[in-house]
């Protein structure tokens, strides 16, 4: 088996969205690290890191910061004052996005991992379940815990509580 480098780990989680694994499920960051670490080939190791390339790539070309004519429409204006206008194309901005996430997609499915950048995957990222957010909060276990209720049961056999 071989290992994903460390560089490319951080690359796949930038990519995929997990960020500083802040807000991220326990059991899918470990799915991830498991995916890093059991490569099964060389082969499936050359893939995964030329998908990170072609990731590194769209976010290159989606990013909005970034001014040229990939994304721009120039109007030359000729007359008594030469004058060339760049605008941005809102419609070409999305269709660089879209291409961005359907390739983080395809590294997700080459991993077998989750993909936080998608839209319909932000409740996952801040929504806990009941066992989790009750082992959050601070002070003393609630009473009605079965374990709780196991161990009265048995204490109260005998000393009648």
């Amino acid at each position: 088996m071989v290992m994903l480098p460390y560089l490319d780990q951080q690359r796949a989680f930038f990519h995929l969205g997990y960020g500083n694994l802040a807000g991220i499920d326990a059991g899918d960051i470990a799915q991830c690290y498991e995916a890093f670490n059991t490569i099964q080939s060389d082969y499936m190791l050359t893939r995964v890191q030329e998908q990170l390339d072609i990731c590194d790539e769209a976010w290159e070309s989606c990013k909005s910061t970034r001014t040229g004519f990939r994304y721009g429409i120039r109007e030359n204006y000729v007359g008594d004052i030469n004058r060339s206008i760049v605008r941005e194309n809102a419609k070409d901005l999305r269709v660089w996005q879209e291409s961005y996430l359907n390739e983080t997609d395809a590294l997700a499915k080459l991993l077998w991992c989750p993909n936080y950048n998608k839209s319909g995957m932000e409740r996952f990222r801040y929504e806990r379940s009941t066992q989790a957010f009750l082992a959050v909060i601070p002070g003393v276990a609630d009473s009605s815990v079965s374990s709780r209720r196991l161990e009265f049961t048995q204490l109260a056999g005998s000393f009648g509580f």
